[in-house]
């Protein structure tokens, strides 16, 4: 209904509002998670031009000024000091060996099992193990983090780009003092949403408690660097996976053992460990699609201060990274093109199945690609739909190039196949953005990242050409916009190694010494 209006640049984003005598506010959290301001110099902006006033918060101190660039130069200038609250040394080296010692632990929640796993894999004709391991993430939306907000006598009234806007209702009530029918609430378009504007949402809470402070609407904008160094992240994560062979190669058992932060844990640390954390084992369940007699998920949970939140495709992308990455390592061992293998392991998932023949048709998997190009594949359940992908690469002496994806995608019913494939062609951008260059690190309690220039995004001329494959088998709704991006990665790097013979374990590719990205 909304095509006219966006073909001829008519929708309003969040950060397009413009109020009469509206004013803005930049902000400045502190650099360590979970900081607190201890103290506030306010003249080392005093004099500043257009400057209104300075809000102090829990986690952040905010400057409201007649201007977005006066706001944002006199936050950039403000003498805060920051109680780091115990946080002060927290680094990636010592996160990743607390997640680490969850895959050593011998206690950890059972999320799926069927059959006796350990038992079969103790007397299995060949085993095989690896460890894998992906960082932390950061949405990146291309419009940073905003909102605006009107607090009168009579409610309080906002302009939102949300996921969610229920929450965002709540969020602004309860920072105004009022009730939910109080609050009028203006859903704007959004620039990128990725789950980072869904569950929580700590811009409108800010940007409400900032317009308490005047009588007039305030815009909120952040900018990039407190975007990227104050997002909900997605989890580092870690698996260790166990197979056991038969003199065939196939699997009699599988085991998978998951560690690092939950974001459900984050936001409901009350009910864990004692409630199972399903989004945690997100593709690894019944999901899973491979029929292996004997199989067993579990998992270790590791919280950290680094605030977490829900990422596009959520936990189903580290998991399919693991799983198909490790499926294609059993493939190698048993001697079997990875494409009939897993045809071997579908015969109860004829929907996978049937995804992963369209993909492999439309690449011409069964006959040899030309010369320097290597494939890759994978495939994975998310969000109720079903996804297979190869990857066609190639290297340009060291330089990897990503030549062609080809996805396959049954969601059930195809409403709009236009959509899908334009929502697929995001989904592989976002998806190979992340497994190329995407990775937050922690030093000093903080982010190191700050700005596309240590936070990388994908360039138009480095974007492969995509081609969807619609397989739509009816009786089901699924999603689209997160579904595509779980089977990228491990997809990609199975094609790494049908070039190079080296496995990858860990994300993101410009790591590895023996790719030049």
């Amino acid at each position: 209904l909304d095509v006219r209006d966006k073909v001829t640049g008519q929708p309003v984003y969040a950060s397009d509002v413009r109020l009469p005598g509206m004013l803005y506010a930049a902000i400045v959290h502190c650099p360590v998670f979970k900081g607190t301001p201890k103290s506030i110099d306010e003249s080392s902006i005093a004099g500043m031009k257009g400057v209104r006033k300075i809000v102090r918060m829990d986690d952040a101190v905010a400057v409201i000024a007649d201007s977005w660039w006066r706001a944002q130069r006199a936050a950039d200038a403000l003498k805060v000091t920051w109680d780091d609250r115990g946080n002060g040394a927290l680094s990636s080296s010592a996160i990743a060996e607390l997640v680490r010692g969850g895959i050593e632990t011998q206690s950890a929640q059972v999320g799926h099992k069927r059959g006796d796993a350990p038992t079969a894999l103790g007397g299995a004709v060949r085993r095989l193990t690896a460890d894998y391991e992906v960082p932390f993430l950061a949405h990146a939306t291309m419009e940073p983090q905003n909102c605006t907000a009107h607090v009168k006598a009579d409610g309080v009234e906002v302009w939102a780009p949300s996921q969610d806007p229920a929450t965002a209702v709540a969020t602004a009530a309860l920072a105004a003092g009022v009730p939910h029918n109080k609050v009028t609430m203006h859903r704007m378009m959004l620039g990128g949403g990725f789950g980072r504007r869904a569950p929580i949402q700590e811009y409108v809470r800010q940007s409400v408690l900032i317009a308490k402070e005047v009588s007039e609407p305030v815009k909120l904008v952040w900018s990039r660097e407190q975007d990227i160094r104050h997002d909900l992240y997605r989890p580092l994560s870690m698996a260790r996976l166990s197979a056991g062979l038969d003199a065939d190669g196939m699997p009699t058992a599988l085991t998978i053992r998951l560690a690092g932060p939950s974001f459900v844990a984050s936001l409901v640390p009350a009910f864990i460990p004692s409630v199972v954390d399903w989004t945690y084992i997100s593709g690894l369940g019944d999901e899973m699609g491979y029929d292996v007699p004997n199989y067993q998920v579990d998992y270790a949970i590791r919280s950290t201060a680094v605030p977490l939140g829900v990422w596009r495709a959520i936990n189903y992308t580290q998991n399919a990274f693991y799983k198909e990455s490790f499926i294609d390592e059993m493939a190698h061992e048993a001697g079997i093109d990875p494409y009939l293998y897993r045809r071997k392991l579908l015969a109860k998932a004829p929907r996978d199945l049937a995804v992963l023949d369209a993909a492999a048709k439309k690449a011409d998997w069964t006959s040899p690609p030309p010369s320097g190009v290597f494939r890759g594949i994978a495939l994975s359940r998310a969000c109720g739909t079903h996804c297979a992908q190869v990857a066609e690469i190639s290297f340009e002496g060291r330089r990897l190039r990503v030549r062609r994806v080809i996805s396959a995608i049954d969601p059930g019913y195809a409403v709009n196949p236009l959509s899908i494939e334009m929502q697929t062609q995001g989904a592989i951008v976002y998806a190979l953005t992340a497994a190329l260059y995407g990775e937050i690190t922690i030093a000093g309690g903080g982010v190191e990242q700050s700005n596309f220039d240590s936070y990388e995004m994908l360039r138009i001329a480095d974007a492969p050409r995509v081609e969807t494959v619609v397989v739509p088998s009816g009786g089901f709704w699924g999603g689209v916009g997160e579904p595509p991006v779980p089977p990228l990665a491990p997809a990609l790097c199975n094609a790494i190694f049908a070039a190079t013979g080296k496995r990858v374990r860990t994300l993101p590719l410009k790591n590895h010494d023996f790719i030049s990205i």
